[in-house]
Parts: C-alpha cells; structure tokens; sequence
C-alpha cells in the first residue's frame, strides 16, 4: 500500500493497488494494447489513533479503476516535483474521475497536498439513487514533506512492480 503522510504522521492518503485487468481472447477480434489493461484497486483517507496505535478510515472508495498507464505516469511526475523540474503534481483518475490528488511546492518549500474523493458513483452503487458528479466530494488538505512524497512514489512503483504483467496483444 502506498501512502502519503501529513507533517504530523497522524493523517495518511492511501491508495492500494490490486490486481491487473487481463482481456478475454475473443476469436476473430484484435487484443487491446497491453498498455490499455486498467488497474483495480482502492484509495482513501485515514487519521491515526494512538489509543490502540492504528490508522482507522475517515473515507474509503471500495474500488477505483486506473488506467493503463497513470501509475506509472504518477509517478514519473512525483519525481519531476521532488527534482524541482516542476511545482506541482495534478492526478484525476477512477472511471468517473473518483480521485483526484494534488501536490503543490509552496513558497516555504513545503508541499500541499489536496485529495479530492467523489462519492457519487459509489452512492449510486449502494443507494441506487443517482447524483451528478461532484455534488459529494470529500475534500481533504494538508502539508507534507519532500521525503513523504518521494517515499509515496517509490510505494507506488513497488506496487505496480508486484501486480501480474502487461500481457502482449
């Protein structure tokens, strides 16, 4: 699970990579591009509980789709961040755009990070009832360092790394 701390190592943004979409064979038709195969997994908030030293989950999408290759292409702009070649690093992603993950250099030099979690298609799979996208965002801000997000990043990595493989067309 790759995480991303606040300052105060009492608040954490998850995301958990899970398994690899593999395309059924279907005689006579063409195979995806390996790159198009998406990425199952879930993300969240949690804050830290120090009576029984865990972390316990403010908010948690079940199920999020990534595509092909936004893992990768995540993390390949985290980097550019950390190495000061650019000041900020914006992620949609999610089959209705569910998540979004902002990281922003300050002028302090710190870095703010803004995840912005949609409810909406979640609410229709549970309720049954349908709401337009963006109407039950949850919103969360807070700081982090440079040696959190670089961590972040090569968390990511080593998730993708242990999913099964892109396989060929």
């Amino acid at each position: 699970m790759a995480v991303l701390h606040n300052d105060g190592k009492n608040l954490r943004f998850f995301l958990e990579l899970v398994d690899r979409e593999v395309f059924p064979i279907v005689p006579g038709q063409p195979r995806p591009p390996p790159d198009a195969a998406r990425v199952l997994g879930t993300v969240g908030v949690e804050f830290y509980d120090r009576r029984d030293a865990s972390f316990w989950p403010f908010i948690r999408l079940p199920v999020i789709y990534i595509g092909g290759t936004e893992g990768e292409d995540l993390v390949a702009s985290i980097r550019k961040l950390c190495s000061l070649q650019s000041a900020g690093v914006s992620y949609r992603g999610g089959a209705q755009g569910e998540l979004v993950l902002q990281i922003g250099r300050q002028e302090d030099g710190g870095l703010l990070v803004e995840v912005g979690i949609d409810l909406a298609s979640y609410l229709l799979e549970t309720s049954g009832r349908l709401s337009d996208p963006g109407r039950e965002l949850a919103l969360f801000r807070y700081y982090t360092t440079t040696a959190d997000v670089v961590v972040f990043a090569d968390q990511i990595k080593q998730e993708l790394e242990r999913l099964p493989a892109r396989s060929a067309g």
